[in-house]
């Protein structure tokens, strides 16, 4: 997990991290392990490890104690400092805890997280990304949250010459279509499915001569 320094103070009034996820135990086999890590799983016997029964054991997964304990802390008014240097050394071992929170879990809370924090002071807002992750985010969004979603937008002409995806799984009639448009002809604010770094400083470069200010005209979610 990230290392959080803070005041015990602070922690106290933050509250405790969720323990949840320590249900299932540090010394499991790496069998029991696929099985959690598995989006969809087979049928799931039941393990006995170190005394514990688990029964269902992909269907509960672990908790993101550390992310839920961030989140928690910006409801409570708290800011960040970031420290350029390496503070501490974690023992990295195939039977840590961390690999037991799926990554759908992390996902699902996030978006919530946008949801409630930035979403609401938005009434319209364009999705940067027309791919995978754009439009994985648009589905995993509430439908009042999705019709927000005023656009996608993207620099691939093949999807900017599509010109819209359609939402098959929704079950409005029609079904919603939401335009695909190039980047510089979409309108903020945004919120950007795109990782850092992979595209050799085109994306970076993209979104500078925008000249948008991140909080208020964009948001990064990747």
């Amino acid at each position: 997990m990230p290392t959080w320094f803070c005041s015990r103070a602070w922690f106290s009034h933050v509250g405790p991290f969720d323990e949840g996820g320590r249900l299932i135990p540090l010394s499991c086999s790496p069998d029991l392990m696929r099985c959690v890590r598995k989006e969809h799983s087979v049928p799931r016997p039941r393990h006995q490890v170190g005394g514990l029964v688990k029964a269902e054991c992909s269907a509960l997964g672990g908790v993101p104690e550390d992310l839920l304990f961030f989140y928690e802390h910006l409801r409570k008014g708290g800011g960040v400092v970031r420290v350029d240097q390496s503070l501490l050394l974690y023992r990295y071992h195939p039977g840590a805890a961390t690999h037991s929170v799926l990554e759908t879990t992390i996902w699902t809370h996030r978006v919530r997280f946008l949801e409630e924090r930035a979403l609401p002071h938005w009434a319209t807002f364009t999705i940067w990304n027309a791919g995978r992750q754009g439009r994985r985010l648009y589905r995993s969004l509430t439908a009042e949250s999705r019709r927000k979603v005023v656009a996608f937008c993207d620099v691939d002409q093949n999807k900017i010459k599509k010109g819209f995806y359609c939402y098959e799984e929704s079950q409005e009639r029609p079904k919603p279509r939401v335009p695909v448009l190039h980047f510089r002809a979409a309108r903020p604010p945004f919120v950007i499915c795109v990782k850092l770094d992979l595209t050799g400083g085109a994306f970076e470069d993209n979104l500078r001569s925008l000249h948008l200010q991140e909080g208020r005209d964009f948001l990064h979610f990747s």
